[in-house]
């Protein structure tokens, strides 16, 4: 402030250090918001922040990445309407009370993303202002997952020893089943490493980085297997986990599912598998919606399966769906040279 000296007033100092003190912490208010807006952006969740009404009021990059959308197509667009299955996250605005781990699909521009979120209220003195709703798509999740519990493949084509010719040739199948990505059969007695040789296509595969999901359809109890498989919803029968839970299929979305023992599936279950092996696609016991999924299917048997078929224990439709390519390991006593030589090697 200038003047001349004999007009000045006391308070004059007053207003100026009032004036400094205003832009000091509007400069600071400023570096708080490019902060926030750092860490807003740098969370590798998806973010979207709401106002009372479940409008979209802020958007993270990542939610923008994982959606696919641009920012102007989802700002002020209520939550509803881009996500199928909200009823968790309206609840927990109703009720001011966080809810964790929802499985929700957003659904934009016509393309469906599968997701776990979370939905914690934004809550002050005058009640619940809005909320906050972090989520990431569900195949990072199961591939964490995957990761965790060890569903991995560990064995190669070099680890298949043997000097036996006909062996060799059925590796040979194998090796070149592996570049492609249709379905496998592969048969065999028990013992002979039809695991094996599925892990070894798995990792010989486009699909290696991805995970193998291994079922043996005869474990598991008759009554259970198509939720075991497919998964369900919440509250699709009495037992069932509350929130929900994902089926071995969509476990191994972007790897592999090996289905051990197929022989032993029950016939009921077959319609709904063979729907799965023609579309991609799956639907949760209790769902209302199809989930599209990219896995490849390798299944195994020490069943002769055209006589389950004759006997009307296994569907034809299926049999040859399954049988796109056969690989048939022969048992040891088939190899006799090997027998000595895998003697010498283990000792």
């Amino acid at each position: 402030m200038t003047g001349m000296k004999e007009e000045a007033h006391p308070h004059t100092l007053g207003i100026v250090l009032a004036g400094a003190y205003s832009i000091e912490k509007q400069l600071a208010l400023i570096k708080s918001h490019q902060l926030i807006d750092t860490a807003f952006d740098s969370i590798d969740a998806g973010m979207l922040i709401t106002d009372k009404n479940l409008n979209i009021i802020r958007v993270n990059k990542t939610a923008l990445r994982i959606l696919s959308i641009s920012l102007d197509k989802v700002i002020n667009t209520k939550v509803k309407s881009i996500i199928k299955n909200s009823d968790a996250i309206v609840e927990a605005q109703l009720l001011s009370k966080p809810v964790y781990d929802i499985e929700c699909t957003f659904e934009v521009g016509g393309k469906q993303v599968p997701c776990n979120a979370n939905s914690v209220p934004i809550v002050t003195d005058t009640g619940t202002d809005g909320a906050v709703i972090t989520f990431r798509e569900e195949k990072y999740m199961h591939n964490f997952v995957n990761r965790i519990v060890g569903y991995r493949a560990n064995y190669v084509f070099d680890n298949i020893i043997t000097n036996d010719t006909g062996m060799k040739r059925v590796i040979e199948s194998a090796r070149k089943a592996s570049m492609a990505d249709c379905n496998v059969l592969i048969m065999g007695e028990s013992g002979t490493g039809k695991e094996l040789f599925a892990q070894a296509i798995h990792n010989n595969s486009r699909r290696s980085k991805g995970p193998l999901v291994a079922v043996n359809c005869a474990s598991i109890p008759r009554e259970l297997v198509e939720s075991e498989l497919f998964g369900y919803e919440r509250g699709a029968f009495t037992g069932a986990n509350r929130e929900g839970h994902p089926g071995k299929f969509e476990l191994a979305d972007g790897g592999t599912i090996f289905l051990d023992e197929i022989g032993d599936l029950p016939i009921e279950v077959q319609p709904k598998l063979l729907r799965v092996l023609d579309d991609r696609k799956i639907s949760r016991v209790g769902g209302t919606y199809d989930k599209k999924l990219d896995m490849r299917v390798i299944a195994a048997t020490n069943k002769n399966l055209m006589d389950e078929v004759d006997r009307k224990n296994f569907r034809d439709d299926l049999y040859y769906r399954l049988n796109v390519i056969n690989i048939n390991i022969p048992p040891l006593r088939e190899g006799f040279g090997d027998i000595k030589f895998l003697a010498e090697l283990f000792i």
